[in-house]
């Protein structure tokens, strides 16, 4: 049975009159093509660190080897790739004032301000980027990262952890 998470973001509205828009992202085990968009965003994500950061392929990696924001914003991008990778479906809807969630989907693209590498990575807010980036693990256990070993499973700062068995979480 295929792995799958949903996240429910309540967009940020301008209008306090107009109705609510949320966003849905549907986060799954990853699937062939799924697999192959992945394999593309990493490409890309190599391609940009050459280009933006002026990281060859073959740099080391680490912070010992880069100044920390370079190295930082290197491992966002990679994480982009495994967050979109990891994508299966992208929903939007409007609420009504007496709902809390909207009643009908309509299949969408992300907004226009996560579209390019640098805004997704600079401009999405980081609760949904975090949220997002640990269910999409979840979903692909041990695709992306690399596990840590069993007796260094400790809780140290900066983890994120995602032990929920509900399929729908909802951040605003």
């Amino acid at each position: 049975m295929t792995s799958e998470r949903i996240i429910d973001y309540v967009l940020p509205f301008e209008d306090e009159a107009a109705a609510p828009q949320v966003l849905r992202l549907t986060i799954s085990e990853m699937s062939t093509l799924q697999h192959a968009r992945w394999l593309r965003y990493q490409r890309e994500a190599t391609q940009w660190a050459t280009d933006v950061l002026g990281i060859a392929d073959d740099a080391p990696e680490g912070e010992e080897a880069l100044p920390l924001e370079v190295s930082e914003r290197r491992e966002r991008v990679f994480r982009r790739a495994a967050m979109l990778g990891a994508l299966k479906r992208v929903e939007i809807g409007a609420c009504a004032a007496d709902e809390e969630e909207p009643s009908a989907w309509q299949e969408a693209d992300l907004p226009n301000e996560w579209s390019g590498i640098d805004a997704f990575i600079d401009e999405m807010p980081w609760k949904l980027f975090d949220l997002w980036l640990a269910l999409a693990a979840e979903c692909n256990s041990g695709a992306f990262f690399r596990e840590v070993e069993s007796d260094e499973k400790k809780r140290t700062p900066g983890q994120i952890f995602v032990h929920s068995s509900m399929k729908r979480l909802t951040i605003s």
